[in-house]
């Protein structure tokens, strides 16, 4: 299940279920050493939802993993906790900084494109 973390009225979900792994790495099997995170934001503004996200990975430090926890023992909660700590509060922050902006921009766009409507046709008469 991915995390959800309220802030102010955008709710962000953390999905980091996505990993690539060692096969085997100091005698442990499928290591977890990169992460495949998506992160939405979502609100609800004026009966409708407004989200915006963002993606990437992040490489795990694998040289000391002596709180191994085997992957058929992996969580949603864990994968994300690891994720976070290896980018650090500054990048989460910057991340859902991020998509708050996309939102705001939604919200109250600065620039909008439209389409002139072209006269009536009028067939040629003969």
């Amino acid at each position: 299940m991915p995390i959800e973390n309220e802030n102010s009225e955008i709710i962000y979900t953390w999905n980091c279920n996505t990993v690539d792994v060692y096969p085997t790495h100091d005698g442990l099997q499928n290591v977890v050493y990169n992460v495949h995170y998506n992160v939405v934001g979502g609100i609800n503004y004026s009966t409708q939802p407004i989200i915006g996200s963002s993606g990437g990975t992040q490489l795990l430090n694998t040289d000391n993993v002596a709180s191994f926890i085997p992957f058929d023992q992996l969580t949603s909660e864990q994968t994300v906790a690891w994720t976070k700590a290896a980018m650090g509060e500054e990048m989460v922050l910057a991340i859902e900084t991020n998509i708050a902006n996309q939102i705001e921009s939604l919200k109250n766009p600065i620039s909008i494109t439209k389409v002139v409507p072209d006269p009536p046709y009028e067939a040629p008469i003969e």
